[in-house]
């Protein structure tokens, strides 16, 4: 592969692992091939919090997977948890946390459980078959992550994104940054930020009709979207407002030739009411408002 698409020396190379799926021997051959950094689904340690989860794995599985990472030569570790699970407690939480804590791995993503739709779970939130857990408990479970999660050393740069000094997600830095990508595979999306305010395609998903479209046409696109100079404003602030540095107004005026506050005037209202601070020129997130990313982001669109 390197041939026809050369990569350079410290290029990270991630796999994303599924404990249901996952064997000492296909970590350990993924290593030997060149995957330098693992990011595994774990969820949760809690096996009534995996059921819910609706997850393949079980609790035996998240620990056995994890026992072979180390054998099998990976240094660079990411784990997945979700909280605001229905029926979870704080108290199960801490001990997810404790338990990921003891593999030590060099990165965490903590992703608070949303309801989306059209999924199963909005639908059986709708029927009343699954009950939320409250705000303030949800807010109570982010808070509890991220103190944890600091007093163990790691460094909260997103906002659900933890990591031990110089080893953040560097792909996932690229898409907070409106930096270009391509993806490659069924179901892969790709996205360029020029020319113009940018585009971005889906590949088909189904693996048969991907081959088949991308030996015949040459490409296997099912889906593109050209983004207007608005939608590229929007997303431009709510990407980078995802880094808990924030960004600097520069940086808008650069990309579009506007200025930022001319551009969204709430901005002033926005840090007033205590959800953006300007620190050092830099506009970022307040700590209320990493509680409150989601109304602030709707905000720019």
């Amino acid at each position: 592969m390197t041939d026809c698409c050369p990569l350079a020396a410290d290029a990270e190379i991630t796999l994303e692992a599924d404990p249901a799926s996952a064997s000492y021997e296909k970590l350990a051959g993924y290593r030997v091939i060149g995957v330098n950094r693992l990011s595994f689904g774990v969820q949760s340690f809690q096996a009534p919090v995996l059921k819910t989860l609706g997850r393949l794995h079980t609790v035996d599985d998240v620990h056995n997977s994890l026992s072979w990472v180390r054998a099998a030569g990976f240094d660079n570790v990411s784990l997945d948890l979700i909280f605001a699970v229905p029926g979870q407690t704080r108290e199960l939480l801490a001990d997810d946390l404790a338990h990921t804590f003891a593999y030590a791995p060099t990165h965490l993503s903590t992703y608070c459980l949303t309801y989306e739709e059209r999924t199963p779970f909005f639908a059986w939130k709708e029927k009343g078959k699954l009950h939320p857990v409250s705000e303030d408990d949800e807010a109570e479970m982010y808070a509890l992550v991220q103190e944890q999660c600091t007093r163990a050393g790691y460094h909260h740069y997103e906002i659900s994104s933890f990591a031990r000094p110089g080893l953040t997600s560097r792909h996932n830095a690229n898409y907070w940054r409106g930096v270009s990508y391509l993806g490659l595979g069924a179901g892969a999306h790709s996205y360029v930020n020029e020319p113009d305010w940018g585009k971005r395609w889906s590949n088909e998903h189904h693996p048969r009709r991907y081959m088949d479209h991308a030996l015949t046409s040459g490409d296997a696109n099912s889906v593109e979207e050209s983004l207007t100079r608005e939608q590229a404003m929007g997303e431009f602030v709510f990407l980078h407002l995802r880094q808990l540095k924030g960004f600097l107004p520069a940086a808008f005026v650069e990309r579009f030739g506007a200025d930022l506050r001319e551009t969204f005037s709430h901005i002033d209202t926005l840090i007033a009411d205590g959800l953006l601070t300007q620190e050092e020129g830099r506009i970022k997130l307040s700590e209320r408002g990493l509680f409150l990313a989601d109304s602030v982001f709707a905000s720019f669109f």
